[in-house]
């Protein structure tokens, strides 16, 4: 520019350092020059061009410490403009007559060049500052990725990898200084659960299954093109574990009593626990043998993996299928638009205990044993085989040889759960247990309902100790739950709190009272009929007032022949004991 103009040029900042200039100017570059740049600071305060043709003896050169013996003969200046702000200023400086003579004949030519560079490195500033402004913001941007959980993948057109987040480089083993360097093989498998997407993953010739979202950032040349937020399927069946146990509560959390019988069991629970062999549990209905299950679950290397309860008695066998193994969207008409996990997927890494297997239908036993044989499900209505690594705990309190006999129940699937089998005795068979479990069940829901607990009478353990206890421990919970709730302010407990007259039953002191454990449980369960219908709902209410399953109920319906509500039946028949209200 000064070869151009045939003078020198000088630019300072806001701060008053010369940060530009040529000639004489071109020594003192970075230098601090505020006590002499007076027409350079009303340039800046002004916003307007300034021409001085008297340097030293213009007004503003006054109170320069040049003033009247300036070296420059003429000169002109101009602001650097950034929006309405002044950034610095960018003068024209002549030396000699000859110089200001020429910068005169052609000042209004000179004073819109000057006016032109002042806005190109007006222009130029304003981009670096956009610049620095952007790389400030990806770096805020890229430490808030970092610092979420679920993993992000920005790729370039052709599949390599721009940007991963700390999540993403984590669960790809991605090393931060490498990464662009590889390829991303991004393939949907057409599965869609829970509103995301299951995408198969290829890096570094790894493979990874991952559920997500893809989106397309196409903007052509090398810029992004598009950008994956996904989840490894592992954590995700971990967070759904999580969220759909919330509400799942367990009766104990470990096994209680001192016989015998039950010691030998914790020691066989230890001895297998570690193993990843099925278990098949076998007991009357209300022994315990989920808590069994958890109590394996509790001592085994799975003890923080799921714990995943099916309830094959519950579940209706329309939607078993679906329970067991899940669907993806549009498996079926009526199917939820964003699919289901099922339960076997949820456990992945830990446990499922599948109880009353008995009631599993045949259709689904030989789907069951292909798990157990080549550890892969496919979802209901996907083409997809997905590796689960489960261990399989299952129970029963029906005969299963029985049911293998008459072809109810597959004898290879059998043979293949029962490879640890374990008994649990009925309550009757190890009553020296019956004080631990009620001094227990006394203090859980004297705790659960705020009430104190002081002093039972010896009768009223006697006549407990006496009874037979076809619901084995449930009905002895369901009991002592009764006792407490109708125990008085001051914490006695009498033979006035049983909900049955058990002195009449285990006494035996009234022959009318004598009736076999077949009638009572025929009477009663015409009773509870009586008060809640046979309806779905009513058998439903009738299984949970009992303290028996519901597949029990039913199965006892059919063994004492129980169609429908007994219209003779008044609710005031005598039947061996009496409900004290």
């Amino acid at each position: 520019m000064a070869e151009v103009v045939q003078a020198d040029v000088v630019i300072v900042d806001t701060d008053f350092f010369r940060i530009a200039g040529t000639g004489v100017f071109e020594h003192e570059i970075n230098t601090f020059v505020g006590s002499t740049a007076f027409v350079f600071d009303y340039v800046m305060k002004t916003g307007k061009q300034m021409i001085i043709d008297n340097p030293g003896n213009h007004h503003l050169c006054i109170a320069c410490p040049n003033g009247g013996n300036c070296y420059e003969t003429y000169e002109i200046s101009a602001p650097i403009l950034l929006g309405d702000n002044a950034i610095g200023v960018i003068g024209l400086a002549c030396l000699n007559e000859e110089q200001k003579a020429h910068i005169k004949r052609k000042q209004t030519t000179y004073l819109e060049f000057l006016k032109q560079i002042a806005d190109m490195i007006a222009a130029k500033a304003m981009e670096q500052e956009e610049k620095e402004r952007n790389r400030e913001l990806n770096n805020i941007l890229r430490e808030m990725v970092n610092q979420v959980n679920q993993s992000v993948l920005v790729m370039g057109e052709k599949n390599n990898i721009l940007m991963a987040n700390k999540a993403a480089r984590e669960q790809l083993h991605l090393e931060e200084e490498d990464m662009t360097e590889y390829q991303m093989q991004i393939e949907p498998t057409g599965d869609v659960m829970n509103h995301l997407r299951e995408y198969l993953l290829t890096v570094k010739e790894r493979k990874y299954t991952v559920m997500g979202t893809l989106y397309d950032m196409q903007n052509g040349g090398d810029a992004a093109s598009s950008m994956l937020l996904f989840s490894d399927i592992n954590v995700l069946q971990n967070q759904l574990y999580e969220y759909s146990q919330k509400a799942r509560a367990y009766s104990e959390d470990s096994i209680i009593g001192s016989s015998a019988i039950t010691r030998d069991l914790t020691k066989s629970i230890k001895k297998i626990a570690k193993a990843n062999t099925t278990v098949l549990i076998t007991g009357e209905s209300g022994t315990g043998k989920e808590i069994v299950a958890k109590s394996i679950w509790k001592s085994s290397d799975r003890a923080d993996k799921p714990f995943v309860v099916i309830n094959c008695a519950s579940i209706p066998d329309a939607t078993m299928e679906c329970e067991l193994f899940g669907y993806v969207a549009g498996a079926f008409p009526g199917a939820d638009p964003a699919g289901r996990m099922g339960e076997f997927e949820l456990a992945n890494n830990g446990i499922v205990f599948l109880d009353d297997i008995g009631d599993l239908p045949l259709h689904l036993q030989g789907k069951l044993l292909r798990v157990l044989q080549e550890h892969r499900i496919t979802r209901v209505g996907s083409s997809q085989s997905i590796s689960v690594n489960i261990r399989i705990i299952a129970a029963s309190n029906r005969n299963l040889h029985e049911m293998m006999e008459k072809k109810a129940f597959r004898s290879d699937l059998y043979y293949r759960l029962n490879v640890i089998p374990l008994h649990v005795a009925p309550l009757r068979d190890r009553k020296e247990e019956i004080e631990e479990f009620v001094m227990y069940f006394i203090n859980r829901y004297c705790r659960l309902q705020g009430k104190k607990f002081n002093y039972m009478d010896p009768e009223v353990m006697r006549l407990l100790r006496r009874y037979d206890w076809p619901g084995n421990v449930r009905e002895l919970q369901n009991v002592v739950e009764f006792m407490v709730s109708m125990m008085e302010d001051d914490g006695h407990i009498g033979c006035s709190n049983l909900i049955l007259d058990l002195w009449s039953i285990s006494t035996g002191r009234e022959d009318k009272y004598m009736h076999t454990i077949r009638e009572l449980e025929e009477k009663e369960i015409q009773k509870a009929l009586w008060i809640y219908g046979d309806s779905t709902e009513g058998k439903r209410r009738i299984a949970q007032k009992l303290g028996i399953g519901i597949a029990t109920l039913y199965r006892k319906l059919d063994a004492y022949n129980i169609s429908s509500v007994n219209p003779a039946w008044n609710g005031e028949q005598e039947n061996g004991y009496k409900i004290r209200l």
